[in-house]
């Protein structure tokens, strides 16, 4: 078996905050939790646990962290279904927990209380910079409002629900499995310091047949989507589910393993084109909007993505800002590191995970 890797988003910087979608994904594993403020450190942890199942052939899951795509948020790993994770959550209250390990331990106390003022500081400078950052993202949202309205309005509604029950049962066919259908929750793409990044390419990679959606916003991408699921799950088809990284209640990509189908909004931020032979678009907008529609508000149009576009930016402007203050941050405790200590975390932590795999 080769090494297989799963590289996904677990939580975002969205329009409505701070927004985590772990539960579904570690319903089934065993939990460890890394305790501690540095998040640079537990990302050489985790690099290190990832090498380790590499040499084991594993099946892995990486969680990116979408404030700075430098870090990782945990790991999963399916072959033996245990999930390892940062500690610095909001959801963790609500989670069963194995075990847990403090990366405080691998630090110089005395260095890090000489420099705990400065920490609690930037952390503090950190939460408002996100705190602004979702202000924009919100405002961005509100005019995207607007920008839906426009499609809605000129939508033929009885049509739309049409086309949506066809491409369903294009999809699953006359499929079902005697079995409760079930669904995880995650993130494709994210709002990031860098902009909007996404993993469709390595989320798609081994998926047969894909399904790119065209269309505008309020062209029912993510009404088409959610209905897949439910149809899906009823027949007892197991789904991933890819929300929106910019509004959480919106879905961008649905992944029917048992079938070898994805269906994922292929539109700006993150517009694909088919380039396999198997490749095939599904466009909403020629299908179910009124002939002409763009070109009849094209300078209201323009005026509403040039506010939208303005807002996004300032919201990321502000995560550039939390990336550096994590920066100097790290600074601080990366001179309180103990290297004899670290060495004795990873041994530890790794006499733990034999216990799993054995």
């Amino acid at each position: 078996m080769a090494f297989n890797v799963l590289n996904y988003f677990i939580s975002g910087n969205t329009a409505k905050g701070y927004h985590s979608l772990l539960k579904t994904n570690i319903e089934d594993v065993q939990l460890i939790v890394l305790l501690g403020n540095y998040q640079k450190l537990k990302t050489i942890i985790f690099k290190k646990i990832i090498e380790r199942w590499k040499k084991n052939k594993h099946r892995v899951e990486v969680l990116h962290c979408a404030s700075n795509t430098d870090y990782i948020d945990g790991v999963i790993n399916r072959s033996i279904n245990i999930g390892i994770i940062d500690g610095n959550r909001q959801e963790l209250e609500s989670l069963i927990i194995d075990d847990t390990f403090d990366v405080d331990d691998i630090l110089d106390r005395k260095i890090k209380e000489k420099n705990i003022e400065d920490i609690i500081d930037y952390e503090n400078d950190i939460i408002n910079n996100h705190l602004s950052a979702y202000k924009h993202f919100s405002n961005a949202l509100a005019i995207h409002d607007e920008w839906e309205e426009i499609y809605i309005n000129n939508m033929n509604k009885e049509r739309a629900d049409q086309y949506t029950d066809e491409v369903i049962r294009l999809l699953l066919k006359e499929y079902t499995l005697d079995k409760s259908g079930k669904e995880r929750h995650r993130f494709f793409g994210a709002a990031t310091p860098e902009g909007p990044i996404d993993f469709i390419e390595d989320l798609t990679k081994d998926i047969g047949k894909r399904y790119f959606i065209k269309g505008r916003p309020g062209t029912g991408k993510s009404t088409l989507l959610k209905r897949l699921i439910l149809n899906a799950t009823n027949r007892g088809i197991d789904v991933e589910v890819y929300h929106c990284g910019f509004d959480p209640h919106s879905l961008d990509m649905v992944v029917l393993k048992d079938l070898d189908i994805v269906i994922f909004d292929s539109t700006a931020p993150h517009e694909y084109f088919p380039s396999r032979d198997k490749d095939e678009i599904i466009d909403m907008y020629a299908k179910i909007i009124k002939p002409g529609t763009d070109e009849k508000y094209a300078d209201r149009l323009e005026e509403i993505i040039e506010r939208y576009s303005s807002e996004v930016k300032l919201g990321t402007d502000f995560l550039k800002q939390s990336k550096e203050l994590m920066k100097k941050k790290d600074n601080l405790y990366e001179h309180a590191v103990n290297k004899g200590n670290l060495n004795k975390f990873i041994l530890q932590l790794n006499s733990k995970l034999d216990e799993y795999e054995k």
